[in-house]
């Protein structure tokens, strides 16, 4: 039996991707995403209403006399019981854009609809139900209902430019007039993307994603991010290990999450220090990027500064260096610490 390609690339793989679902994955923060997303804030999911799925489906269909399998593995997904009827909600997460992803998650859906035909189709044979002669082709009751699928895909990238829909994928020339006659039959197939980067409101969030998208939003000026950060340094710190490391990851510090995982075993600690440093990056690179005023201004707000400091600083021509120096003044407890690292 031929397997085929059970995920397409992109971000759905590695440890990058598993840090982010691991707290997406949680009730709260998947209610919460779904709450100030689809819901525009108001506070219709609730944690207690989502049961855990299964993130695999597939289908066995036999080509050229051989049985292959056609297979796809969700990020995340969730069943929600909504009281008069049941919601199968699934996220695909995204650090870059993916220009066919209304025809991956019109597949994953299709395939999600499948398995609930297939497990009505189980029942009735267990239950050792006759069906009526219409209803043996299908192996399922004119009455049976399956659930909705909606599919959540979060971009976490600059910003989206691929098609949001299926019809935005099709070769066609809208100035053609014959196009007018399809247009009720060609399918649109819209699909859902969470650009983070164009969120107006974040306070439709409650949970952790506040500030974690927050920060992804605000990533790229390095002055902004640092002023959302220090503002909200206490929150920011008091999120656990699993949701420090997601916004890490997001933020496009992998090299910082790599260290932390491949060393020291104290995650809680080293994660809050790691949040620390960028902040404190941010608020060198925020500074007047390189300049040696601003180096001397940070250091000034620590204590004196030896001249023959102050002329070595202001005499340095070399950008690097600067940048350097900028970084360990802005980390230092006082001009002797700064001192000691220079």
């Amino acid at each position: 039996m031929e397997t085929l390609s059970k995920k397409e690339g992109g971000t759905g793989l590695g440890k990058k991707n598993l840090i982010v679902n691991q707290m997406l994955e949680r009730k709260e923060n998947f209610a919460d995403l779904i709450n100030g997303t689809i819901y525009e804030g108001c506070q219709i999911l609730r944690a207690d209403m989502l049961e855990k799925q299964s993130c695999h489906s597939g289908v066995i269909y036999e080509e050229e006399g051989s049985k292959r399998v056609l297979e796809r593995d969700a990020d995340i997904r969730m069943k929600a019981d909504m009281g008069t009827y049941s919601l199968i909600w699934t996220n695909e997460t995204q650090a870059k854009v993916h220009y066919a992803m209304p025809v991956r998650v019109m597949l994953q859906d299709a395939l999600e609809y499948v398995k609930q035909v297939q497990e009505l189709e189980k029942k009735h044979k267990d239950l050792r139900e006759k069906l009526r002669e219409d209803e043996f082709l299908s192996g399922i009751r004119k009455e049976d209902r399956i659930s909705p699928v909606i599919t959540t895909v979060l971009y976490c990238g600059t910003e989206w430019d691929g098609s949001k829909s299926l019809r935005e994928m099709f070769e066609v020339d809208e100035r053609d007039e014959s196009l007018k006659v399809l247009e009720k039959y060609l399918p649109e197939y819209r699909i859902h993307v969470v650009d983070v980067s164009r969120i107006e409101d974040m306070s439709v969030f409650k949970s952790c994603l506040q500030h974690i998208f927050s920060m992804v939003k605000y990533n790229s000026d390095k002055k902004e991010l640092y002023e959302y950060m220090k503002a909200n340094r206490e929150e920011i710190r008091k999120m656990d290990h699993v949701e420090q490391l997601a916004a890490l990851v997001l933020l496009g510090e992998q090299k910082r999450v790599q260290k932390l995982m491949d060393g020291n075993e104290e995650w809680e600690g080293d994660v809050c220090k790691a949040i620390d440093d960028l902040i404190e990056d941010g608020r060198a690179e925020g500074r007047a990027e390189g300049r040696a005023e601003s180096i001397l201004e940070l250091l000034g707000e620590l204590g004196s500064i030896p001249a023959e400091i102050t002329t070595r600083i202001r005499k340095e021509e070399n950008v690097e260096v600067l940048r350097e120096w900028l970084k360990l003044a802005a980390r230092a407890n006082n001009v002797q610490q700064f001192l000691s690292c220079m």
